[in-house]
């Protein structure tokens, strides 16, 4: 039997004004070899603890994090557990029969920017850059082209040599 975790706010009738009360519901699915349908969705009702537990307006309060619970629902569970997370907020919520860490990500954004050097900012463009099949094909032509204007040259550079070695006479002393 596996149990999800449906999470709602619901405004109450005689609640302070922009309070709520979480509301929890717990759906399970049965896994039946046999019948018409292979799952079969079934409602739980909550658990006692969290029936009990009303969030004030934290407007009005002094502590925020605070909550008014029954002494039923304060001797069958414990309070949510909060640890910090680099830029975000665990909260561990505990109950009968299900341990949940839930993860409330941080809303204020990174106001210290990064410093780096001119040399690696240019190199983590040209990295981010995407090479498209297009610009691929003309940075081949490109290659292409630049490869045949040398070898241009080096054939023009040989056949000057050679017109020079036509040109110089046969069995002559070298000077210095």
């Amino acid at each position: 039997m596996t149990l999800l975790l449906k999470q709602q706010f619901a405004e109450r009738p005689g609640m302070p004004q922009g309070g709520g009360q979480l509301v929890l519901w717990y759906w399970a699915r049965n896994f039946q070899e046999s019948g018409p349908s292979l799952f079969e969705t079934i409602k739980m009702p909550p658990s006692p603890q969290i029936q009990n537990i009303r969030c004030l307006d934290t407007k009005k309060r002094k502590d925020k994090n605070s909550c008014e619970m029954s002494e039923k629902a304060k001797s069958n569970s414990k309070l949510p557990a909060r640890n910090n997370v680099i830029g975000k907020e665990k909260i561990r919520l505990v109950t009968q029969d299900l341990i949940r860490d839930l993860i409330v990500p941080k809303t204020e954004p990174n106001l210290y920017p990064a410093v780096m050097e001119k040399t690696d900012l240019k190199r983590l463009k040209n990295q981010a850059k995407v090479i498209t099949t297009k610009d691929r094909l003309d940075m081949l032509e490109q290659a292409e082209a630049l490869k045949n204007q040398e070898m241009k040259e080096s054939m023009a550079r040989k056949a000057e040599i050679k017109k020079y070695e036509k040109q110089r006479e046969k069995g002559a002393k070298l000077t210095e």
